[in-house]
């Protein structure tokens, strides 16, 4: 009986914390390529970190799923300086330890590997060590648990510290992992202000006194395929902020500042909150029950001195108590509850007149000055002022006039004016949302308003001064605000390196308040960073067009922000639309096989930014915002559609492929057919290519036929 190899590779730079193994078939006596009956079923990781010493035990468990006894393989990325403690693989009672061969052999034993397996995503495990285990194989239906423990230091940088899970194994996987659950305590002699992930939505809490908290993230038939990563910061100032820094291979840099309000901060602003809810005929039925719903949670929820009102519309505007010049104390909100009770819907759609009373009517005369505008509506403008231009510049003209005005927009369904709701939002520092028809409104509402019901600051400034760093394309500067628990998050460019004093302004009520923090400015290595800028980047560019007119340059920045992060975009449009729809959205992408590929819209159809209504705009319209909005990749990437790889095009890493169904090729729309370069898959040649160019291995996962210009070089690789 064959003896089983168990390959640990050592992954990536010293701050990689985390590790993640998966078994695969033995290449001695693979039979079918990219065959893996091993399925892993569970994938538990305790983590318990005492200051910078993060002990870390992993256990998981895999599944033989076929009828045949398999020989396997197990690779296991361990981040380099952990001390290994324990690491096990039990059968039967027997436990089975290893041996750590040289760099070159492992090199050796990989690479035949990938040649047998045929999947060159498995050359991003290869790396320094590897310790082999002799184990009997897996026999049919049989469950088998290995354990792993070890302890590392942790960097601290500018006061946070940080641990990453090498976690990108989807294309190794049998499926999806059944089960996946990270979980830990951090303790600390300094008091703890935050515990945040920027890629998997981890829950977490501090504990009385914040020297210690608990952190946790659970997911059920899990795809892994990014890093997990966790961060934590220490500190002892009052608006505590720290800052994360990502620079690609172009040697552009990118950074992250976090300014989260402290625990102390226990008194939060009082507030005027006006909703603004349509009740014309066509939000009749259940979207008008639940609209009513949302309101009642509203007003259930309002802080002991906050005011509010409540405005309905249909063609006529309808306001709580027919009071149109103020809001009411928020003591009143039963009485609001019983009068909104009494409305049903029907009739035709007045957006100018209903912004109207609730901007330059009731925000206006409103003793307080932090207001808050959640406007909803299912349909287009059919009364009064109708043109959408008018309608915007008027109420944005009042909003700046009357300052600290937030305006967060609800559009149910795909009968909405999407320019009309996406300027109203982000000219104003609001929010845009869009429900379609299987989704609930009541939950959008009261999902927004938990985060922003208890504000801290108003009309925050942030202001950046170095004499070696340049900043720019910073993104989330309008009517700023910070909230209890949810930080406020900064997001642009930088050129250079070293020291910056970062200024934050703001209005806690009637005192003014202002600190600064001094942070090195350096290069990082938290791509995060770089994918969760580029989704609010380009939201930005998206409005400024719709806002101000198509120009050439901002086209363009949002065509190639849009191929290089693989983000829909109205001009680039990867969303999967409806059929109704999808024939005529998809003729203004235009693709060819030319040297300088512009898939710019053609002169004899309209701009794609024309299109301000219906389910293809909506559905754009409600993937960007959300998009714009995410905290954490895994968020992120569930708000994208791609069109993926078993489809007739893809867009990888800037590149936009053509699959040809006749040879098979997949083929870069820049390659020249012309001074090729012929390479034969998983050939010496083919693995020498891949040391001296690794940026090639994410294109080659697309197939062993592939046609690609890169760097000036066309290379085809079959």
């Amino acid at each position: 009986m064959k003896k089983v190899i168990v390959l640990i590779f050592i992954l990536f730079a010293a701050i990689s914390v985390f590790s993640d193994g998966v078994i695969l078939p033995d290449p001695d006596v693979l039979t079918v390529p990219r065959l893996n009956p091993i399925r892993m079923e569970n994938h538990i990781v305790d983590i318990i970190i005492e200051d910078d010493i993060a002990s870390i035990s992993i256990s998981e468990e895999f599944f033989n799923t076929s009828d045949s006894r398999v020989e396997v393989i197990y690779l296991f990325p361990v981040p380099k300086g952990a001390l290994i403690s324990k690491f096990s693989m039990t059968v039967g009672g027997n436990t089975y330890e290893g041996n750590i061969l040289p760099a070159d052999q492992a090199r050796s034993i990989y690479e035949d590997y990938v040649r047998k397996q045929r999947d060159p995503a498995l050359l991003e495990y290869v790396d320094n060590d590897l310790i082999k285990i002799s184990i009997y194989p897996f026999e049919p239906y049989e469950k088998r648990t290995v354990e792993l423990s070890y302890t590392q230091v942790l960097q601290n940088v500018n006061g946070t510290y940080k641990l990453q899970y090498p976690f990108k194994i989807d294309s190794l996987q049998n499926g999806s992992i059944k089960k996946v659950k990270f979980s830990g305590e951090i303790r600390s002699h300094q008091k703890i202000y935050q515990i945040y992930s920027p890629t998997n939505p981890f829950t977490s809490s501090l504990n009385e006194g914040s020297n210690s908290g608990y952190f946790e993230f659970f997911s059920e038939e899990y795809i892994p395929n990014t890093d997990v990563v966790l961060l934590f910061s220490v500190g002892e100032r009052q608006v505590e902020s720290y800052m994360n820094f990502h620079t690609d291979k172009d040697s552009n840099g990118f950074f992250m500042l976090d300014i989260l309000p402290s625990v102390e901060f226990e008194n939060t602003l009082p507030k005027n909150v006006i909703l603004v809810l349509d009740k014309s005929g066509s939000m009749d039925g259940i979207k008008f029950i639940q609209a009513r719903d949302a309101a009642k949670y509203v007003m259930f929820n309002l802080n002991e001195k906050d005011f509010f009102n409540i405005i309905l519309f249909n063609e006529q505007i309808y306001t709580f108590m027919d009071k149109t010049d103020g809001s009411f104390p928020a003591e009143d909100y039963m009485k609001a509850i019983t009068w909104l009770s009494l409305w049903s819907a029907g009739g035709w759609t007045n957006i100018y007149d209903s912004l109207d009373v609730a901007l330059a009517k009731i925000a206006a005369n409103s003793p307080l000055e932090n207001t808050y505008i959640l406007f909803l509506t299912d349909g287009l403008p059919t009364e009064g002022i109708q043109d959408e231009r008018e309608i915007i510049g008027h109420a944005i003209d009042i909003v700046k006039r009357l300052g600290n005005v937030k305006i967060f927009t609800f559009g149910v369904g795909y009968d909405v004016n999407t320019l009309i709701l996406d300027l109203l939002a982000g000219e104003t520092g609001g929010l845009a949302f869009y429900v379609t028809e299987n989704q609930g409104i009541e939950s959008a509402i009261t999902e927004l308003y938990t985060k922003i019901s208890n504000p801290l600051l108003t009309d925050v400034e942030i202001d950046f001064y170095s004499e070696t760093v340049q900043f720019f394309d910073i993104v989330q500067t309008k009517n700023l605000s910070m909230y209890k628990n949810s930080p406020l998050k900064i997001f642009g460019r930088f050129f250079g390196e070293g020291e910056v004093t970062v200024k934050v302004k703001g209005r806690k009520g009637q005192d003014y308040f202002e600190s600064e923090y001094v942070f090195d400015v350096s290069k990082g290595n938290n791509e995060y960073v770089s994918l969760l800028w580029a989704g609010r980047r380009i939201n930005e560019l998206i409005n400024l067009i719709k806002l101000s007119g198509e120009k050439e340059e901002l086209k363009n920045e949002i065509i190639k922000l849009s191929k290089e992060y693989q983000i829909p975009t109205p001009y680039t449009s990867f969303l999967i639309l409806d059929e109704s729809e999808g024939d005529a959205f998809q003729d203004q992408l235009v693709t060819s096989r030319s040297k300088s590929y512009d898939p710019s819209i053609p002169a004899s159809q309209p701009s794609p930014m024309s299109m301000s209504f219906g389910s293809a705009s909506v559905k754009l319209s409600q993937t960007q915002n959300l998009v714009s909005q995410s905290m954490n990749l895994e968020e992120m990437k569930e708000k994208m559609y791609f069109e993926k790889a078993d489809s007739d095009k893809t867009v990888l890493k800037g590149k936009i492929f053509l699959l040809d169904k006749d040879t098979g090729f997949w083929t870069d729309t820049e390659f020249l057919e012309e001074e090729q370069e012929n390479i034969s898959a998983y050939s010496d040649e083919y693995f020498d290519l891949l040391k001296t160019i690794p940026e090639l291995q994410e294109y080659l996962e697309l197939g062993e036929k592939i046609k690609i210009n890169f760097n000036g070089v066309n290379y085809v690789i079959e």
